[in-house]
């Protein structure tokens, strides 16, 4: 078998135990048994599987409080009527103005930047009773009185967004919904960045 330069067989070994360990289905023991490694070897083989987004999600929900099992389930603007919804928005463009309004790739998509809107204003009073010096809170307490906003408008935006959140996780159907979106969202997402590589590749054999 001819090998790509600067790899050897013990790449391919590494790499597949990492790639085992990407599936949280998958019990470390299994990929140690399945790989040969010998008990003075144990040791290596974690230094070779490191921690994947599937694990840290895992992990991240036990903390937060939700089922391991939970499936996702993003907090969302929606749930205002349009003029709230208007008034968010002019928070939004003032708070994330370096991540959209470009003719590139450098934009956000929308429904990402609706999200990382919703969360901001989600966790702004845990944050103001933590961190109150914070650049974050500073920069939310400049813009909301850029916009005649007060703090107990964003408290009661934050209670609509949190309990929206509650009903959605405790609906297996809206759940589900919210699930095929954001798969789809994701196969779209990879798609770009795969397109965005093979340029990239393009452009440097070229």
């Amino acid at each position: 078998m001819e090998l790509m330069q600067g790899l050897s067989l013990h790449s391919f070994r590494r790499g597949a135990a990492q790639n085992a360990n990407s599936n949280s289905s998958v019990s470390t023991p299994w990929i140690l048994y399945r790989g040969g490694w010998s008990m003075t070897s144990i040791s290596k083989a974690f230094n070779y599987i490191v921690s994947t987004t599937q694990e840290d999600q895992q992990v991240g929900k036990i903390l937060a409080g939700w089922d391991s099992k939970a499936e996702p389930c993003l907090p969302t603007l929606h749930v205002f009527d349009a003029v709230v919804r208007h008034k968010i928005q002019q928070l939004q463009h003032v708070l994330f103005a370096s991540a959209f309004g470009f003719s590139d790739s450098m934009n956000l998509r929308d429904d990402v930047l609706e999200v990382l809107m919703a969360v901001t204003m989600l966790h702004y009073h845990d944050m103001l009773k933590l961190a109150p010096d914070g650049p974050y809170i500073e920069r939310m307490k400049r813009t909301i009185k850029q916009f005649s906003i007060t703090e107990t408008e964003l408290a009661s935006w934050a209670f609509t967004i949190h309990s929206d959140l509650v009903a959605r996780r405790k609906s297996p159907a809206n759940a589900e919904s919210a699930t095929a979106l954001t798969v789809d969202d994701l196969v779209e997402k990879q798609t770009t960045l795969i397109q965005q590589q093979m340029e990239v590749i393009g452009n440097l054999s070229s």
